[in-house]
Formats: C-alpha cells, sequence, structure tokens
C-alpha cells in the first residue's frame, strides 16, 4: 500500500463498492415500493370480487368448499395470491393453504381496516400468516350474510410463490451487478495504471539522478529524450524540467571539475 498505484485502486475500489451498494439498496427500496402500490391498487377489489362469487359464511359457520374453489380461482388469476378467512377478531377460520405452512392463527385487523376505509396510503401491508414476522400488501373484503358481518376475506397479494420467484431472480440480478462491478473494477485499474505510469517513471529519474554521484554521463541520459509532445500535461512538463534540470547539473559539474583541472595545473 506504500505505492500510488496501490492507494488509488484501493480509494477507487472503495468508491466503487459504497456508490454500487448504496445504489443497489436504494433501487431495491425504491422498486420495492414501486411494486407494492401498483400491485396493491391494481388488486385491491379481488377480495371484493372473490366474496361476490359465493357464500363463504353463514350463522358463524364457514363454507369450506366454496372457500377452498374461490382461492383456486383466484391463485389462477394469480398465483402469487393467498386467501383467509377471518372472523371479526382477526382469528383465521379458514384457508387453502398446507396447514403445517401457517405460523400464525390471527391477522391484525388495523390495517384491514385502514385500507376497507379508503383514507390510507398505499402500499398498505399487513400480517402474513405464513411469516409473522414480516408483512405483506394485501387486498381484504367484509363477509357478509343478511346485512350481518360474519368476518372478512383477507387475501395476501405477495405470498410464497413470489418470494421464491424474487428471490431466484434477486440472485441472478447481484450477480450481474457484481460481474459489472468486477469489470468496472478492472478497467479502473487500467486506468489508475495509465495515470499512475509516467509519476512511476520520474520517481525512477529522481532515484536514479541521487545515485548518479553526478556522474555527467549519467545525468546527461536523465535529460535525453524528457520532453516529447505527449507528454504535455503536468506530469510530463515535470519530467521534461527534471531532465533539463538535471542536464543543467551535469554542465555546471562538469564545469566545476574542469576549473578544478586547470587550478592543479597551475598550481602544479
Amino acid at each position: 500500500m506504500n505505492s500510488l498505484f496501490a492507494r488509488l485502486s484501493a480509494a477507487l475500489l472503495l468508491v466503487v463498492m459504497l456508490i454500487g451498494g448504496g445504489f443497489f439498496l436504494v433501487e431495491r427500496f425504491s422498486t420495492r415500493l414501486y411494486y407494492e402500490e401498483i400491485t396493491q391498487r391494481l388488486n385491491a377489489s379481488i377480495a371484493m370480487y372473490v366474496t361476490g362469487e359465493m357464500q363463504l359464511m353463514e350463522g358463524g359457520e364457514v363454507n369450506d368448499e366454496a372457500l377452498s374453489l374461490l382461492a383456486q380461482r383466484a391463485m389462477i388469476i394469480n398465483p402469487t395470491v393467498e386467501g383467509y378467512l377471518l372472523d371479526t377478531d382477526g382469528r383465521i377460520l379458514g384457508h387453502a393453504m398446507p396447514p403445517e405452512s401457517i405460523q400464525t392463527d390471527r391477522v391484525s385487523l388495523d390495517p384491514v381496516q385502514r385500507l376497507m376505509g379508503g383514507e390510507t396510503e398505499m402500499p398498505l401491508r399487513g400480517t402474513d400468516p405464513r411469516n409473522p414476522d414480516r408483512e405483506k400488501i394485501f387486498s381484504a373484503h367484509p363477509v357478509m350474510h343478511e346485512e350481518t358481518l360474519q368476518g372478512y376475506l383477507y387475501a395476501i397479494l405477495g405470498g410464497q410463490k413470489y418470494d421464491e420467484l424474487a428471490s431466484s431472480i434477486r440472485g441472478s440480478y447481484v450477480q450481474k451487478l457484481s460481474l459489472g462491478a468486477l469489470v468496472a473494477i478492472v478497467l479502473a485499474a487500467f486506468l489508475v495504471g495509465l495515470l499512475t505510469r509516467r509519476l512511476t517513471r520520474l520517481t525512477g529519474d529522481v532515484r536514479r539522478f541521487t545515485e548518479s554521484g553526478f556522474d555527467s554521463a549519467q545525468m546527461g541520459r536523465l535529460g535525453n529524450g524528457q520532453a516529447r509532445p505527449r507528454d504535455g500535461d503536468e506530469i510530463g512538463q515535470l519530467r521534461a524540467a527534471f531532465g533539463r534540470m538535471a542536464d543543467k547539473i551535469g554542465e555546471q559539474f562538469e564545469g566545476l571539475k574542469e576549473t578544478d583541472r586547470l587550478r592543479r595545473e597551475l598550481v602544479s
């Protein structure tokens, strides 16, 4: 990490990771909100349509056959929908899911009532009976019988099938993003190498100058070919100026040596 190339590469890698990670998180969060709001608005009435097809409850009793049939129809329309029949307290009375997959027997009715009230911003999330620790968007509608509230039909709009598909797509997306970041890092490292190459040459010139012992032949070689048309930026100008300085010092040192030689001849 002592070289400029290593430091610039490390700094660039850090910047790419921070920007890429930040972009990924923001994009993922915003995409999720966008998807959830669009999905919930498009499917907000799906529970109403299902409850209007058949009588799901009568006298507090669940019509299991009707519930199973309507759940199958709903999943044909939208395979990610999972339907649950709730009583007036939010307790799950029936569903068409595998019994072992249900992790809770109760759903919070607060978001259900807010959604049916129509005075809330979307996306609005509610309890997911198959994963109570994670809330999901839903559709809901009251189940009535002879003007009496029997319960609610509660439909999760992004069920387990959606989670499995999203996880698979997310893994592919992360792989593509990682590959793109790797290519960007390699290209950036190549560009850093191009930028630091002439600095490395200039450092080598200075080192050879300090190790030359003021030998005119070696110092003269430092000045040869330094100023080239393509080296017109600050680094090229600095290297050319150093070459001219090396030439000048070499000439002055040779002059001192010649003066000393003449002085010795006069003394002798």
